[in-house]
């Protein structure tokens, strides 16, 4: 479906461009007239047009600018400008716009037809691209997750740790060459209680359980507070995630900022998730090829809030 904006204050014009655009297009097309000035900029800014027809000397027009002003939310627009008599300055400024081309009245079949079957074409490569854009999108957002489970898995095999981390930087075109691996702990509310009564272990298989089914929530909340983490997957009670580093020293401000972003993170998952408990832990940055799991040190334990 093609959508078409015919801005011209002369009904005469509008009813011959819509006969050929009909006759030509059929229903592959989605028409809007306008009359007015006024009316062209509240319709545009509805319609969002793939092509425009509009006459520049239209009463309140003032020549151009509604061109530019469209094209400044919809770039993607095909504009073909029209006039009662042509002017070499409208000439400049069409070239200055990028417009399809300008065209002088009376607008026969034969002017307009070919004009508007090239905007077409310009429209259905536009959309291609676009199409082809949102499928790589969703692959790309099917296998990165993939990818970074795989780089957080790497950890647990430090004898191929520094070749396989290696790939993964590429993949992931990771440029930092350190990291800070964080891990999220987390248990039933009940469980956690029932371990401070009695000590004993808890079961990890019902909060698993719940946390896989909100996997993809869960990961949106950590790249909401930590946008270029590494997420791993649901691994028993845990997730683990790396963050890259340019340096193997933090400042005092980055320090601050991942504490206070931690603690955001810990506030937002205990309010999305009513019926978990979360922990998390850090370890200090290592190089991606020396990088180990969070222990409960002191200085590297975050207690939950």
């Amino acid at each position: 479906m093609y959508k078409i904006l015919l801005a011209d204050n002369e009904g005469i014009v509008l009813d011959s461009l819509i006969h050929i655009i009909n006759d030509r297009f059929g229903e592959a097309c989605d028409v809007r007239t306008a009359k007015t000035a006024r009316y062209t900029r509240s319709l545009a800014r509805k319609f969002i047009p793939d092509i425009a027809v509009i006459n520049v000397q239209m009463p309140g027009m003032r020549g151009f600018e509604m061109v530019r002003e469209i094209r400044s939310y919809d770039m993607k627009c095909v504009f073909i400008t029209v006039s009662s008599y042509n002017r070499t300055s409208y000439q400049n400024e069409r070239r200055s716009l990028n417009t399809l081309t300008h065209l002088t009245k009376p607008l026969f079949r034969e002017k307009i037809l070919p004009v508007l079957e090239e905007a077409v074409s310009i429209v259905e490569q536009l959309q291609k691209r676009s199409r082809q854009t949102q499928l790589m999108q969703e692959k790309l957002d099917t296998v990165l997750p993939i990818l970074e489970h795989g780089l957080i898995y790497q950890l647990f095999f430090p004898e191929s740790a520094a070749a396989g981390i290696r790939q993964y930087k590429e993949f992931l075109d990771i440029r930092q060459d350190y990291a800070k691996v964080v891990a999220l702990t987390f248990e039933d509310h009940a469980e956690a209680e029932q371990d401070d009564d009695t000590g004993g272990p808890h079961n990890p298989i019902g909060s698993f359980m719940h946390l896989q089914k909100e996997y993809a929530s869960f990961r949106e909340r950590i790249l909401e507070y930590f946008p270029h983490a590494i997420v791993g997957p649901v691994m028993g009670n845990h997730i683990f995630f790396l963050l890259p580093c340019w340096n193997a020293q933090e400042t005092k401000k980055e320090t601050a900022e991942f504490s206070a972003n931690l603690d955001r993170l810990l506030d937002a998952l205990s309010d999305a998730f009513e019926r978990l408990v979360f922990h998390a832990s850090f370890a200090p940055i290592k190089p991606m090829s020396q990088l180990s799991f969070p222990h409960e040190k002191e200085g590297e334990w975050k207690q939950p809030l």
